[in-house]
C-alpha cells in the first residue's frame, strides 16, 4: 500500500479542502515506481515525479495559471504561480524503496516567486526521508542537491545513522571474536550473492587481543557427527534435561561428557557456552612441545660495512630471544657451512658445495648424525644439541663467533664479477637440518642476503656484471636476460612445499641497492606465513626495526608468535567456503563446507601457516550452497578453529564462532550489514591473488567492472535539467 504524506504551511484553512483532493487523486492514479518530492523555500519551489497529469489533477486546484501543457511535453520545465498555499510532499519508503528513474519519464516543474509579502516561510515539518534542495549544490549534478541531514529510503540507500550504530556493532564484534565481514546481514539465495557484487568473504585475525578472551585448561567438547568436528560454543542448543546439546552445523545430538553433565544447569553453565565466550582457547594439557628454534641463515658476500651491520643485529636479536629457545647459524658465499655451537675451545663448521640442492638425509648424513639411506631417517635430536642450542647456553660461543666472522674468502675474480652466493643451496641446508632434527616443530627459519643468487640452484644471474639481472619487461617478454626464472621459481616452489610439509615459517630479509630476486624467492614466505622485508641496507631501520620485532614479548614474557599453525573452517548447511588468500597454504581436506568455486588457496577446508602473530589477517571467501534458499531472518553459523603451538612450549587451540542473519527475498536491508573496510581489503586481496595468475591490465579492468556495478547497487540516481542521468549519489557513510 502507497501512502503519501501532505504538509500544508501556514493556512490551515486550506488544509482539508488539499487533503479531500489528494485523496481523490490517490484512489484512481496508479503510483508505481515514481518518485515525488517538494521543497519549498523563500525563493523557488520544485516538484519531480513520474506521472505528467498529476501536476494536472492534484496541483491545479491551488495554482492560479492552468498546466495545460503538462500531459505533453515529456521532460519539459514550465513556469507555473504558486497559490496562497505552499506546501511539501514526501512520498514514504514503500513508495521510494523501488524507484528507478533511469528509463522512466520525468517531469519537472519549478515556480519561482517572491514572497516578501508573506508573514514568514512557509512551516516545512523535519522528516526523516531525503527532500532535493533548490539552488544548493552539494557535489550532485544538476540543481537538485542531496540534503545531509535526511536520506531516502529507496532501494539501495540507508541512512546514515543506521550505517554509523552498524558500524560501532561491527568494531564490537571485531574486538570480541577477530572477525570482520563484508557482508554482516547475508543474501539469502546463491543469485542474490552474486547481485551484491562484493563476495561474501570474512577477515579473520587468528590470535587477536580479544576482549575478555576465557583461557582453558582442558579438552575442547568436539560433535561427533558425520564429516563434522565443530567444537561446543553459545549457539548450540542445549536439552538439559537429557544432558545433550545439538551442533548448529550439522545438527546432530550429542551427549555431554560425564564431568559436563554431572554440573551443568541453566544457571551453571561451561564458559564455551557464554554468550560473552564466543571466542575461547584452550589449552590442551596433555600435549606438550619443544620451545622455539631459530635458524639463522647469514649472507657473507657483503662488503665489510653491511656485514657489520648485519653482525651486529643479529647480536642484538640473541639477547632478546628466549632464554629456552633454539638457535643455529648457517653462513653463505661461494659454499655454505653449518657452525657447530656446542664446541667452545675451537670453532667447527661443516661445509656444503653450494652448487646442488640437498635433502633432509643428505644434510643429516653429512653432519654425521645419521646413517646414509637409512629409513629410520635421524638418530634423534641428542645427535643434533651441536648445532641447536638454546640460547642460553650458546650466546657467549655465537657471539664470540660473530664478532670473528669476515666476508667471505673466496675469490671473487676481479672487478667484472659478482661475488658468489649460493642462496638456494643456504635455504635448503637450512631447511634439511630442521627436518632432521624438529619436524613440526616451532620453527623459523631466517634469511639475510645482500645480493642476487649467483650460484647453483635459485640462481637468477650470472656471474658476469655484464649480464644485467632480468627487469619486469624481461619476465613479460621472457626474454634472454630472464632465462633462469623459471628454473628458480621451480627450485623455491619445492622448498616452499617442504617447508609447508614441515609447519615451517621462512623469513626474508633483503638488504640491497641492486635486486636480489625476490620474484623468485618470496613464494617461500607467502606459502609459509613468513616475514618479507627489502631494504636499501643492513643500516636502516626499515630492516633493523622489523628485525627486532619478530623478538618482542608480551606481558607474560612470551614471544607474540604463534608457531605451524593449523586453520580449519566449519560452516553451516547453507553456505560453503570458496578459499583464504593470506600468508597459509591448503592441506587439501575435503569437507562438506568446502565449495565448487575456488578463490586463493581453495577446495580444502584447513590450512597451515607457519607462523602467525598478533596481526596476521586471513581473507577467507564463501559462496551460498547452489540449492540452499534461507528463510528471512534464519541464522548462518561459521566457526574457525586454530590449533598452533606457543612459545611457551604448549600446545593451544582457539575457537571462534560467529552468526549472522539472512535478509529477505527482497534483500531491502542487506545494505545496512556492508561493511565498506573490509570489503575493500578482501577485493584488494583477491585482485593481488588474481595477478599472480591473469594479467594485470584484465585485473585492473576486472576490478574497474566491480567497482561501478558495486556503486550501481548501493547508489541512486538522481534527475536534472542537463540531461537523464544528471547526478549520482551514495550515502555519505560509505
Amino acid at each position: 500500500m502507497h501512502r503519501l504524506r501532505l504538509e500544508i504551511g501556514p493556512y490551515p484553512r486550506v488544509e482539508q479542502r488539499c487533503r479531500e483532493r489528494f485523496d481523490r487523486m490517490m484512489c484512481s492514479w496508479n503510483p508505481t515506481r515514481c518518485r515525488i518530492r517538494l521543497r519549498s523555500s523563500t525563493e523557488s519551489f520544485l516538484v519531480s515525479f513520474g506521472h505528467a497529469d498529476f501536476l494536472s489533477r492534484g496541483l491545479r486546484p491551488f495554482l492560479k495559471a492552468p498546466c495545460k501543457e503538462a500531459s505533453r511535453h515529456a521532460g519539459d520545465s514550465c513556469e507555473l504561480p504558486v497559490a496562497d498555499c505552499k506546501f511539501t510532499l514526501n512520498l514514504l519508503d514503500d513508495l521510494s524503496r523501488s524507484v528507478s528513474l533511469g528509463g522512466h519519464d520525468r517531469r519537472r516543474y519549478r515556480s519561482e516567486k517572491s514572497l516578501k509579502g508573506m508573514a514568514g516561510p512557509p512551516r516545512v515539518k523535519s522528516t526523516a526521508w531525503h527532500e532535493l534542495n533548490l539552488g544548493q549544490g552539494s557535489g550532485c549534478n544538476g540543481d537538485a542537491a542531496l540534503d545531509s541531514r535526511s536520506r531516502p529510503e529507496q532501494r539501495g540507500a540507508v541512512s546514515d545513522t543506521v550505517i554509523a550504530a552498524m558500524d560501532a556493532l561491527v568494531r564490537s564484534q571485531e574486538q570480541i571474536t577477530g572477525t570482520r565481514m563484508s557482508w554482516n546481514i547475508w543474501p539469502s539465495t546463491r543469485l542474490d550473492a552474486t547481485r551484491v557484487i562484493v563476495p561474501l568473504g570474512c577477515l579473520y585475525t587468528p590470535l587477536k587481543e580479544t576482549e575478555g578472551l576465557q583461557l582453558v585448561e582442558y579438552e575442547p567438547v568436539i560433535c561427533k557427527g558425520r564429516d563434522c568436528g565443530a567444537v561446543l560454543n553459545p549457539f548450540c542448543y542445549v536439552d538439559f534435561h537429557s544432558k545433550s546439546w545439538t551442533c548448529p552445523f550439522c545438527h546432530t545430538r550429542n551427549r555431554f561428557p560425564q564431568h559436563y553433565a554431572d554440573h551443568i544447569t541453566e544457571t551453571n553453565l561451561p564458559a564455551e557456552l557464554l554468550q560473552m565466550c564466543s571466542t575461547i582457547e584452550y589449552i590442551i594439557p596433555s600435549v606438550a612441545c619443544q620451545p622455539p628454534v631459530f635458524l639463522l641463515v647469514l649472507d657473507t658476500a657483503l662488503i665489510e660495512e653491511e656485514l657489520d651491520q648485519a653482525k651486529d643485529s643479529l647480536q642484538q636479536s640473541l639477547a632478546m630471544m628466549p632464554q629456552n629457545a633454539l638457535v643455529g647459524f648457517i653462513t653463505f658465499g661461494a659454499m655454505c657451512y653449518v657452525h657447530e655451537l656446542a664446541s667452545t675451545t675451537l670453532p667447527k663448521a661443516y661445509a656444503f658445495r653450494g652448487g646442488k640442492e640437498y635433502t633432509a638425509q643428505q644434510v643429516a648424513y653429512q653432519l654425521g648424525f645419521a646413517l646414509k639411506n637409512d629409513p629410520r631417517g635421524t638418530m634423534g635430536a641428542q645427535a643434533a644439541r651441536r648445532f641447536l642450542l638454546p640460547v642460553a647456553d650458546c650466546e657467549f660461543t655465537l657471539n664470540s663467533l660473530l664478532d670473528d666472522l669476515s666476508r667471505d674468502a673466496w675469490p671473487l675474480g676481479g672487478h667484472d664479477r659478482r661475488p658468489y652466493r649460493c642462496t638456494g643451496a643456504a635455504l635448503s641446508v637450512a631447511l634439511g637440518l630442521v627436518e632432521a632434527t624438529c619436524p613440526q616443530g616451532s620453527v623459523r627459519v631466517t634469511l639475510l642476503v645482500g645480493g642476487p643468487c649467483n650460484v647453483g640452484p635459485g640462481m637468477v644471474v650470472g656471474e658476469e656484471l655484464a649480464e644485467t639481472i632480468r627487469s619486469h619487461l624481461d619476465l613479460q617478454k621472457e626474454t634472454p636476460n630472464a632465462k633462469h626464472t623459471k628454473k628458480a621459481l621451480k627450485f623455491y616452489a619445492s622448498l616452499a612445499s617442504r617447508a609447508v610439509a614441515c609447519g615451517f615459517a621462512v623469513d626474508i630479509f633483503a638488504c640491497s641497492l641492486d635486486q636480489v630476486g625476490l620474484y623468485e624467492m618470496k613464494v617461500i614466505s607467502d606459502k609459509t606465513g613468513g616475514y618479507m622485508v627489502m631494504s636499501d641496507s643492513f643500516s636502516m631501520h626499515v630492516f633493523k626495526d622489523s628485525f627486532r620485532k619478530i623478538f618482542e614479548p608480551d606481558e607474560t614474557g612470551y614471544l607474540k608468535l604463534g608457531f605451524n599453525a593449523k586453520i580449519e573452517v566449519f560452516t553451516s548447511r547453507e553456505f560453503k567456503c570458496c578459499g583464504a588468500v593470506g600468508g597459509l597454504s591448503s592441506l587439501g581436506k575435503k569437507g562438506p563446507c568446502v565449495a565448487e568455486t575456488e578463490i586463493g588457496e581453495g577446495n580444502t577446508c584447513q590450512w597451515v601457516a607457519g607462523s602467525l602473530d598478533r596481526n596476521t589477517t586471513i581473507g577467507f571467501y564463501f559462496d551460498i550452497a547452489q540449492a540452499a534458499t534461507a528463510a528471512a531472518g534464519k541464522q548462518a553459523f561459521l566457526q574457525f578453529q586454530t590449533c598452533y603451538l606457543h612459545p611457551s612450549g604448549r600446545k593451544r587451540l582457539r575457537v571462534t564462532t560467529v552468526s549472522h542473519r539472512f535478509t529477505d527475498a527482497q534483500m531491502s536491508d542487506i545494505q545496512q550489514g556492508f561493511d565498506q573496510e573490509a570489503a575493500a581489503v578482501l577485493m584488494a586481496r583477491y585482485a593481488v591473488f588474481k595477478c599472480e595468475n591473469e594479467d594485470p591490465l584484465d585485473v585492473l579492468r576486472w576490478v574497474d567492472r566491480m567497482l561501478i556495478r558495486l556503486l550501481a547497487a548501493l547508489g541512486w540516481l538522481l534527475g536534472g535539467p542537463a540531461g537523464p542521468v544528471p547526478g549520482f549519489c551514495v550515502a555519505q557513510g560509505f
